[in-house]
């Protein structure tokens, strides 16, 4: 039972067949979404024909799965073709029946472009050989204004992937590429020869590199960090290298390369799933060390076969970097690392003060009750931290645990902001009032989100709960998920009631 009160967001799911939008005689939205009706479409593309195309400086088309087909091609190409100034331009026609030659005819349009600046392409799940994007790559390599690229393309193997790549040996000014290859089988060459191309744009600051599930190795890996360790002036990456087989060799391999990035300001690394084990958690602790400029981490670990020591090794190594992180994110769940492995986590980010912005995640890694008093030290140590969202779902959590934990977090005083999952834990209703009361001692506490189903809290856990909250008069956002516990819906109903009466509360969420 889902309850929302106080503040409701209406959100009404429209389709809309065919919609064209012009806001000015400078800007056109054109947009055409699961239509299969060809009088529609011959509406639509009459009404954006007989605008003033040239004008049109940020278009905006949006065929996804429309049924886009050769006879519909042409035209399309031909209207874009009169659009000669536009700086911003959209393509959104994934899941088609695109094929070979109708990419061909589509991308004569780009070398007319003289004006673009942004460019953005998405041509998933189509039916286009190598033969369409050879062409594809060669007309877009001649949009060299071009300074913010992003591509979706699914559904390719290691030589479309090294196709692409030569489009950015002439955009000398590119700023920003977001390229999205999962679920694909680009392998080592693939990914070895999409990122050597990627390694000339000389002004390059922003990258997204999508490359989940591609069969990369070892070898992959290394030619990665190659090729991405000569971007001399990238500030962010986001990294998503997840569910490959990397291991411990490829992970330390490309850290080293990364580690020549010494403009990087905003780091995201996804190596989920990739076996890296022991060996690899320690190298990539010891790399993120040696990162100068380092703001803002986001790291993604999970289910890599990383045990207590790697753990250990992994947050020992972090805790050596004289960065000063204004965010930090590290996801190690589903992992073995235990008790001591989380303790030696908690240890070294203790040594870490000047976070603000705090994510842990470390669900599922066998972390019970007795880790959980290292858990609540830690968090004492951060007098400057204002955003915390801690994940601890699935481990083996009991009342003293909640205890701890509560006694560490009231230390924070901050916080403005806090989201914790203890759901699937063994939480009862004996310490869950003491849990809230140190809860109540963060002075600055705004926002509340707190997960708790599948534990045993029962009707006496849930009215403990309620009463405590309506103690928090400062909050003004609270989500609370009190799902599987075993309480009536009788006592659900009257818990609801009495916490609308919260007096600051502006946003209310609760699942019973």
């Amino acid at each position: 039972m889902t309850i929302r009160a106080l503040k409701i967001l209406n959100i009404t799911r429209q389709l809309y067949i065919n919609y064209l939008q012009i806001k000015s005689n400078k800007y056109l939205k054109f947009l055409l979404i699961n239509t299969q009706k060809k009088r529609d479409f011959k509406q639509t593309k009459e009404r954006f024909q007989s605008s003033n195309l040239e004008d049109h400086k940020y278009l905006t088309v949006y065929l996804y799965n429309s049924g886009l087909d050769s006879s519909n091609v042409l035209s399309l190409r031909d209207s874009l073709v009169s659009c000669r100034n536009l700086k911003e331009l959209t393509l959104q026609l994934g899941e088609n029946q695109l094929k070979d030659q109708d990419i061909s005819e589509l991308s004569q349009v780009f070398p007319t472009l003289k004006n673009i600046q942004k460019l953005s392409i998405d041509i998933s799940s189509n039916k286009i050989g190598f033969k369409g994007l050879s062409v594809l790559s060669s007309n877009l390599a001649k949009c060299n204004t071009v300074i913010d690229f992003s591509l979706i393309l699914y559904q390719i193997d290691k030589q479309f992937a090294a196709i692409i790549g030569t489009i950015f040996q002439k955009w000398e000014q590119i700023q920003t590429i977001k390229i999205d290859m999962n679920f694909n089988e680009i392998y080592d060459q693939g990914a070895h020869d999409l990122c050597q191309y990627m390694k000339n744009s000389q002004n390059l600051q922003n990258l997204h590199l999508g490359l989940i599930q591609n069969q990369i190795s070892r070898k992959g890996a290394q030619g990665i960090g190659l090729g991405l360790g000569g971007c001399k002036y990238l500030e962010t990456l986001n990294l998503q290298l997840g569910q490959n087989s990397i291991r411990c060799e490829g992970c330390f391999e490309l850290c080293c390369e990364l580690e020549k990035c010494s403009q990087l300001k905003f780091l995201t690394l996804s190596l989920f799933n990739n076996q890296i084990g022991n060996k690899g958690a320690s190298d990539i602790g010891e790399s993120l060390c040696k990162f100068s400029s380092l703001q803002t981490l986001n790291l993604n670990i999970h289910s890599n076969l990383i045990k207590e020591e790697g753990a250990a090794n992994f947050a020992s190594n972090l805790s050596k970097t004289k960065l000063c992180f204004k965010k930090l994110s590290i996801n190690i769940s589903l992992n073995q690392i235990g008790i001591n492995g989380a303790k030696q986590i908690c240890s070294s980010l203790a040594k870490i003060k000047q976070i603000q912005n705090l994510e842990l995640q470390i669900n599922g890694s066998k972390v019970n009750f007795k880790g959980t008093e290292d858990f609540g030290i830690v968090f004492s140590e951060y007098e400057e931290m204002q955003n915390l969202k801690l994940d601890l779902h699935q481990n083996q959590i009991n009342d003293e645990g909640l205890s701890d934990i509560g006694s560490g977090l009231q230390m924070c005083k901050k916080l403005i902001n806090l989201t914790i999952g203890l759901n699937l834990n063994q939480i009862g209703q004996t310490k869950i009032s003491c849990f809230f009361s140190n809860l109540q001692k963060l002075p600055l506490l705004q926002s509340l989100t707190i997960f708790l189903s599948s534990n045993h809290l029962g009707n006496e856990g849930a009215q403990k709960t309620c009463s405590s909250l309506m103690n928090f008069t400062n909050l003004k956002y609270l989500v609370l998920n009190l799902g599987s516990n075993g309480i009536t819906k009788e006592l659900g109903i009257r818990v609801v009631q009495k916490l609308k009466k919260i007096s600051r509360l502006v946003y209310l969420q609760i699942r019973l």
